[in-house]
Parts: structure tokens; sequence; C-alpha cells
């Protein structure tokens, strides 16, 4: 049910069609764009890779849209999925400082996990990312440099494989919280 939901708001917002043209109002504008990136962290739990596809549409110096990431830790992946909204706060000729939040779910597995002694369901978990950034446009695209903050909550539950020896396990819930200061810079079109 889910997934039907989030592809037909994909598939409205890559069709967003405006009914009659009135020249009184600005035209809302499609956009698409690709971030990429590192996620810095805490001594010990170290740096990592990030990426994003975001399209939306964009109307008045305000941003809706939707997105797809992948995100790359010592011991995770992850795969993003999340809304977005986001508003220009000041306009240097055609460029634009802007906030914006992301929020979402996010689907991860461990790369460490021992599948001779357990067995493994992962659980989607809350993805939330502020960031504060530049858009530089020229011409029909635009170029992104932001900074921000990601949160993700990664959970699974791990139930030993131990019946095979008469014994039996009890299934346990793990839940980890990952944050990391996120710097990217993205590339797009509208």
């Amino acid at each position: 049910m889910n997934r039907v939901f989030l592809i037909l708001i994909l598939l409205l917002i890559s069709f967003f069609a405006i009914g009659q043209a009135d020249s009184s109002f600005s035209k809302p504008s499609y956009f698409l764009s690709l971030h990429a990136g590192g996620l810095l962290g805490k001594k010990g739990y170290g740096s990592s890779l990030t990426s994003a596809l975001l399209q939306g549409v964009r109307y008045r110096g305000f941003t809706f849209g939707v997105g797809i990431g992948y995100d790359a830790y010592a011991e995770y992946r992850a795969i993003p999925v999340f809304g977005s909204l986001g508003c220009d706060l000041a306009s240097v000729r055609m460029n634009a400082f802007f906030i914006q939040v992301d929020g979402g779910y996010s689907k991860a597995w461990n790369l460490l996990e021992d599948e001779t002694f357990f067995s493994y369901a992962q659980k989607a978990g809350t993805y939330f990312h502020p960031l504060v950034g530049y858009r530089i446009h020229n011409g029909k695209m635009n170029v992104y440099l932001t900074a921000g903050y990601k949160f993700q909550r990664i959970a699974f539950q791990q139930t030993p494989n131990w019946l095979e020896w008469g014994l039996t396990g009890n299934r346990v819930t793990i839940q980890h919280d990952i944050q990391r200061l996120s710097v990217q810079i993205g590339f797009g079109f509208h």
C-alpha cells in the first residue's frame, strides 16, 4: 500500500500541469536534481558517502518534492525515501540562499550480519534531514551547495538459528540512531 501511494505521488509530481494560463500569476516550474557528498561523523563512527535524487515543483520561492537516496555507512547501507519542503531565504540575481527539510523513511541493511547463526528482518526507520544551501542558476541548469544534519533510525529483528541444535532462540529488535553532518554538491535542471 505504501509503495503504491509513493508511486502515485511521484507520477503526479512528474506530470504536473496547469489547467489555465493567467498572466497575473507566476507559473510553477518542475525541477530535478542529483546530489552527492559526504556524511561526517564523530570520531569512531567514521564518515561516509551519500547521494539523493530529488524531483518536485518550485513556485514563488517554495519547493515541494519527493526523493530517493543511498547512504553508505561503515556497517550499514540505507535507502531513504522522503518528501521535501524548501523555501528561498534571499535571492542574489538569479541565485538563492535556501532552507530545506527532507523527511520520510529509510530501509537499511547490515553488511556484517552473521547469516549462519542469526536470521535478520529489516524494518523501515525514520529519516530526517534539514539543510541550508546556495543555489547557483545558469540557464536551465542549477548547481546546489548544501550543508545539513542527517538523522536515520535503523531497526531490524535478529532471530537466532539455534533450532538446528535443539535450542530455542529469542527474537531481539536492534535499533541504531545514526547522526551525521552532511555536505553535498548537486546538479539539476528546471
